[in-house]
């Protein structure tokens, strides 16, 4: 059986690419062709065959549509139900960044545990020993005296 997704119609808003660790689906000419094999009658497989992605700067909105067509090696009685197709729409992004104010007025920043290179990246004079282990020191931003809170951004609790 054969598995074909056309992406003729995807805007260039968005990029497809296949899965390293599965050989079975290869993208050529704006088409995923993935050799599944045969399957019993009755008998569901899984297939992951292609992932979507927004570009950078692309506009949230419709983005086109894929259309999947399915074949096999024997006769179908019902062809018909062989393709379908599906809507693609880019979606607004969240935050790459979330920051937080701590008691005390202080900003905590710290590099993300899990990558190594933002570790790194933390210079050795904001690093100290204390009796034998290493401990990161927070950075620590103080706000602008200057800089005055919108009326709307109250802390919570007040009310007026």
């Amino acid at each position: 059986m054969t598995v074909t997704l056309d992406l003729s119609k995807l805007s260039d808003a968005v990029t497809a690419s296949v899965s390293d660790w599965d050989d079975t689906c290869k993208l050529a000419d704006a088409k995923v062709t993935c050799m599944v094999g045969s399957l019993a009658a009755g008998q569901v497989t899984t297939v992951y065959p292609v992932s979507l992605a927004s570009r950078t700067g692309a506009t949230p909105g419709d983005a086109g549509s894929v259309t999947v067509t399915i074949a096999g090696a024997e006769d179908d009685a019902n062809t018909g139900d062989n393709t379908t197709s599906f809507p693609v729409t880019v979606v607004p992004s969240g935050p790459d960044l979330v920051a937080e104010r701590v008691p005390q007025r202080r900003l905590r920043l710290r590099p993300d545990q899990g990558h190594r290179q933002a570790e790194d990246q933390v210079s050795s004079g904001h690093r100290r020993h204390d009796r034998g282990r290493r401990r990161d020191l927070l950075h620590r931003v103080e706000p602008d005296e200057q800089h005055r809170p919108h009326r709307h951004h109250r802390r919570p609790g007040r009310l007026r």
